[in-house]
């Protein structure tokens, strides 16, 4: 066995560990939550002699770990995840990890419970496509009383967008226009990511974040705006929503998006 730490991945690696995700979603209904194109990954890879047998990865998220692994279905109970394992804790010490599965793996859910690895909390990964969409709003949205909603490059980038949502002074109380909501739409390749999505407290249950997520949606799928209009428009977009936040998961829905994945989040101590 020979165990590799890799920071990047040249095509071959790349190759391999393709071939080994496919192997194995195609031997179990799970999918495996392996990132390729996330820069900030480091990958742990247990070859034997020219065959990848397991894999680790981790990904920086903020403060935390997040971890994903794979082993050869034939390859299984001859030690080649705990020695994963034990060089992810060579690189990470003292950290803790997030293993992310979506609770499909027969095998991924007897490791975590013989580890007695606690469930930290539960993330809906939730879709929408631009025919979806477009169906159900073959409109721009028409935006309800004074709110107005502009988008806003951040730092410049075309790939990361910001739409901001204001209401006027005589609607707020205020002296000028005053910030009440935001959301912010990164760019992948033929789909976009929502994250961020927040409105002020005070401006809650008045149908802003609405009005403010369909704005965005309507803009990067009309190739409203650069870089959808660029790119002529993107094909779906996607987010990431806690499992326990029923008001944003039916916030969602009824814009049209529909669960894709369930994510859980189970912690171990290196």
């Amino acid at each position: 066995m020979e165990i590799l730490f890799l920071k990047h991945l040249n095509d071959r690696q790349t190759t391999d560990l393709q071939t080994l995700i496919r192997l194995c979603e195609a031997a179990c209904p799970s999918r495996l939550m392996f990132d390729l194109s996330d820069p900030e990954g480091s990958y742990f890879m247990a070859y034997e002699g020219n065959l990848l047998a397991a894999a680790l990865a981790v990904y920086e998220a903020g403060e935390d770990l997040e971890c994903t692994a794979a082993v050869l279905p034939e390859q299984r109970r001859k030690g080649f995840f705990r020695e994963l394992l034990s060089s992810a804790e060579k690189h990470f010490p003292e950290r803790e990890l997030l293993f992310l599965i979506d609770g499909k793996s027969p095998s991924a859910m007897a490791v975590i419970s013989n580890w007695g690895c606690p469930l930290l909390y539960q993330e809906e990964l939730m879709e929408i496509t631009a025919e979806t969409f477009l169906a159900r709003f073959p409109s721009p949205p028409v935006l309800p009383g004074r709110l107005t909603i502009i988008s806003e490059e951040d730092d410049g980038s075309e790939a990361c967008l910001t739409f901001k949502a204001y209401i006027s002074s005589s609607d707020s109380k205020g002296s000028g226009p005053v910030l009440v909501g935001s959301c912010s739409c990164s760019v992948f390749d033929g789909s976009f990511c929502i994250w961020g999505v927040e409105v002020e407290p005070a401006f809650r249950r008045q149908g802003i974040g609405e009005a403010l997520l369909i704005s965005a949606l309507s803009s990067m799928f009309r190739a409203d705006i650069p870089p959808a209009a660029d790119s002529g428009g993107y094909g779906s977009a996607f987010l990431h929503v806690d499992g326990s936040n029923l008001p944003a998961m039916a916030l969602y829905k009824k814009t049209g998006f529909s669960v894709r994945q369930e994510i859980f989040y189970y912690g171990y101590r290196l």
